[in-house]
């Protein structure tokens, strides 16, 4: 794309976007049309070459981003090199590995909720679009997070079911829960009957870090189109995730609206926000 073709379509989705946020631009919308108006000589007094250079840079990259399909190769995507993946991240190690907190954890209901600054905004916007039926925690920890999305889902006035598993057992009264105590490891007995009979479309978080593979088959076969599967703190998991989309019985996408929603990768689930698009595969 040329010079002149990206700051066409920089300019034109940002002005799109304040638009349909009523008028009111956020502090990147503002900053991207700083960077047009140096670009396109407008701020330029004072401003040496270099600054011009690099706000072009920079919005040839955001074009880039902006041009791509919502739903991606997710295989394409996984088979990036690590170093490559966190280069082209869209906020650096130091910055993220503070983003669940650094003095304090942040909590919910006075409890920790383990989830980082971007995560805590990305998960409320997917419920709010998928409506999920079902969600199925695997990790509950304290039951922080548990309490948490059956918060947002409330809010959202959703009548979801939510289950949340842990090889511990949490004591936290919440009639919307049901906290299942069990090895993910043994998950066709841990989970086989209690999600039988869950309403679709289901939003399965996987943070348990156990048995990966063997979760990831497990809910492969009762999945239907419109089902998401967040994998997180995934970058060490990338092997299993790639081996499953190699061999699952269902097709697969990244839904990059939220696996980039603040940039490229600013997510735990580092590639592998996962939307099943279609059932099962012909023999």
């Amino acid at each position: 794309m040329d010079q002149e073709g990206v700051l066409a379509v920089c300019g034109r989705f940002i002005e799109d976007k304040v638009k349909a946020q009523g008028g009111v631009p956020t502090f990147h919308d503002n900053d991207v049309r700083w960077l047009l108006n140096i670009v396109q000589g407008e701020e330029q007094a004072g401003i040496p070459d270099a600054a011009v250079t690099r706000a072009l840079k920079e919005l040839e990259e955001f074009a880039e981003l902006i041009s791509r399909d919502r739903y991606q190769d997710a295989l394409a995507r996984l088979a990036r090199p690590v170093p490559v993946v966190l280069e082209r991240r869209a906020v650096d190690l130091r910055s993220y590995a503070s983003a669940q907190g650094v003095t304090v954890c942040p909590t919910w209901a006075g409890l920790p909720l383990f989830k980082t600054v971007y995560d805590s905004l990305m998960y409320p916007t997917l419920i709010s679009e998928l409506n999920p039926g079902a969600i199925i925690e695997l990790g509950s920890g304290s039951g922080g997070s548990a309490r948490w999305l059956a918060d947002i889902t409330s809010a959202n006035r959703h009548t979801t079911s939510i289950v949340s598993v842990d090889i511990k057992p949490v004591s936290l009264p919440d009639e919307r829960i049901d906290f299942i105590q069990g090895d993910l490891n043994d998950i066709q007995n841990v989970l086989g009957s209690a999600v039988s009979s869950l309403p679709h479309p289901w939003l399965v978080i996987e943070d348990a870090h156990v048995n990966t593979s063997g979760v990831l088959c497990f809910f492969d076969k009762a999945f239907e189109p419109g089902d998401y599967m967040i994998v997180e703190d995934s970058l060490s998991k990338r092997p299993q995730i790639t081996e499953f989309l190699q061999s699952a019985v269902r097709s697969y996408a990244l839904d990059a609206k939220y696996a980039d929603m603040f940039g490229e990768n600013c997510t735990c689930a580092i590639d592998s926000i996962l939307v099943c698009r279609q059932g099962a595969r012909a023999a």
